[in-house]
């Protein structure tokens, strides 16, 4: 059973946001009910691609984060994706290995991830205000009670 945590997130209050496992047999599969995000700006960027089955072969975990209801028009990504962190129940603190630009459309194209390898001055998100998004982000570990922060865009505990 999936559990709605209802947080902070930066600048908002008391909007839902849903912080949970990707369990799945394979990153290759993405769920149909999903919105990736698919308008996405780089401004001088070297982007090193992973392929979902490589991502397969290893123990990675995946993070699922659904959130709506955020007004705010873009999410704006470090290099190597240094401003998203897990703080593991242990304060260790990871980055991701790969983290999912798009998936649409989901029927027919398989996800693409962006390795964490990848480097650029810049990488907006563009969203729609009050648009309903899901954020899919691979570590090496990962589990319930875990810590996730995209700096200065959202907070969340994985329930």
């Amino acid at each position: 059973m999936m559990s709605v945590l209802v947080i902070s997130v930066f600048g908002q209050t008391k909007k839902s946001v849903e912080c949970r496992i990707w369990k799945t047999e394979s990153f290759c599969e993405v769920p149909d009910s999903a919105k990736v995000h698919s308008s996405i700006h780089y401004r001088v960027a070297s982007m090193l691609g992973v392929s979902c089955s490589e991502l397969d072969k290893k123990n990675y975990i995946g993070v699922w984060v659904t959130f709506q209801g955020i007004n705010k028009s873009k999410l704006i990504m470090k290099s190597q994706y240094k401003n998203i962190s897990l703080i593991r129940k242990n304060k260790e603190i990871l980055h991701p290995i790969a983290y999912m630009e798009r998936a649409e459309p989901l029927t027919r194209y398989t996800p693409v991830f962006s390795s964490n390898k990848s480097t650029f001055e810049e990488c907006v998100f563009e969203l729609k205000l009050k648009g309903k998004y899901d954020l899919f982000i691979i570590f090496e570990t990962a589990e319930v009670g875990d810590k996730l922060i995209i700096g200065g865009f959202l907070k969340a505990v994985i329930e």
